[in-house]
């Protein structure tokens, strides 16, 4: 079967993708800026370290986790899944908003300034939550659509092949006829009328001797 044929709930199954689409570009954008800042000094706080790891796990997970929209069997159960990344991502985001937000970002770690980079980080992080969040909500409608769609299909049942009736011919289907009643009554009559004519043949005969000897 082709890839994303005979799909059922579209529309939720492409709000899916997105979001698998758009929490992929974030890990990309985190990964990126988060290691630069840990190529260039040398002060890596745990923090950091944090945030570069759980990008760099989700950049994986997220790009091969978005073929699951397109498989027509698929149900929505990456649901927990996108609830233990939701929680990691809250985290991440919490730590950088803790560490740059308004005017902390100049005497931060991993060092004075770049408050660009950290702004940037702080920002994209939120965004990824946010569609972590959005598809953990999607898979939920998922859920219950796939198990609606499966409690209303009908169900086929089995039936058993009957033995055919032996009056019933097996190449026609037709009801074999009857036999014909009283055959062996005629054949033994007609027996009968045979042995009456051969004994009026045998009367005949026997006349003439008897007017001979008279």
């Amino acid at each position: 079967m082709a890839l994303g044929a005979g799909l059922t709930n579209t529309g939720l199954r492409i709000g899916s993708f997105v979001c698998y689409i758009f929490t992929f570009i974030s890990s990309i954008i985190v990964t990126a800026v988060v290691g630069n800042l840990l190529q260039k000094f040398s002060n890596r706080n745990v923090r950091l370290v944090y945030m570069e790891v759980i990008a760099v796990i989700s950049m994986v997970v997220y790009l091969v986790g978005s073929i699951a929209p397109c498989l027509p069997k698929y149900g929505g159960i990456l649901a927990p899944l996108h609830l233990v990344f939701s929680y990691l991502w809250l985290v991440a985001f919490v730590f950088a908003s803790l560490s740059w937000s308004h005017n902390r970002c100049r005497n931060s770690f991993p060092a004075p300034g770049n408050c660009s980079k950290k702004h940037a980080i702080q920002a994209w992080l939120f965004i990824g939550f946010f569609f972590i969040l959005c598809n953990l909500l999607i898979e939920v409608f998922l859920i219950r659509a796939h198990r609606r769609n499966a409690v209303n299909e009908p169900r086929h049942h089995h039936h058993t092949k009957e033995r055919p009736d032996s009056t019933i011919s097996g190449e026609t289907g037709t009801t074999a006829p009857p036999p014909v009643a009283g055959t062996g009554t005629h054949h033994m009559g007609g027996q009968q009328l045979g042995g009456e004519h051969m004994g009026t043949q045998q009367t005949h005969m026997a006349a003439p001797t008897t007017t001979a000897a008279v």
